[in-house]
């Protein structure tokens, strides 16, 4: 059972038990075709996040027709943030349909689909609903592009083309499909680094 938010001051993605959330989505059969779904969806329009003022506190203003946009200023460089060079960072929010004074409220929920280059922002905008419908309507959700992900400014840039871009993923997808034994590492590896930061 979900803990409301009396019971915890901790986001739900860390106080609420693992194996009740992956019981949850799996149980629906919805997780994988959740990440699946944003992986592969074009990115969500009719939002111009330029109208947004970067801001070190969450200014947010309506989007997407039923959820809220802010832009987050932090340092580009962590090592040297006085230098004047900074990203903003795009974050976007369904919001519970109770109030958060509410005793029911169950608190945020943070969401990040993975990557690299996944968009948040498009995850929560495509599957946001539905996401809500299975942990309950309770719950503020939230996701982000990460730094030059994206909606995320200044951008980050490794391929000269989409065609280059493109190569490499199914070059990646090759060699890792090509050996079951790799696969199956693989598989294991995200699921230990999901548990590690699951706890």
């Amino acid at each position: 059972m979900c803990p409301n938010r009396a019971s915890s001051s901790l986001p739900l993605a860390i106080s609420v038990p693992r194996l009740d959330l992956m019981t949850r989505f799996t149980s629906s059969g919805l997780l994988l075709g959740l990440v699946s779904l944003s992986a592969h969806a074009v990115l969500a329009q009719g939002f111009d996040w330029t109208s947004i003022e970067p801001s070190a506190n969450f200014s947010w203003v309506d989007c997407y027709s039923r959820f809220q946009c802010a832009q987050f200023k932090a340092p580009l460089n962590y090592s040297d943030p006085d230098n004047g060079q900074s990203a903003a960072v795009a974050v976007v929010k369904l919001a519970a349909q109770v109030d958060s004074s509410a005793p029911e409220y169950g608190g945020p929920v943070f969401m990040n689909p993975g990557g690299p280059e996944v968009s948040g922002v498009n995850f929560l905008v495509e599957t946001g609903p539905v996401v809500q419908s299975i942990l309950g309507t309770q719950f503020d959700l939230f996701s982000f592009d990460p730094r030059g992900v994206n909606f995320s400014t200044p951008k980050a840039s490794v391929f000269n083309t989409d065609e280059e871009h493109f190569a490499f993923f199914q070059d990646e997808r090759a060699d890792l499909n090509s050996t079951p034994y790799l696969n199956r590492g693989h598989d294991i590896k995200i699921s230990d680094n999901s548990q590690k930061v699951g706890t």
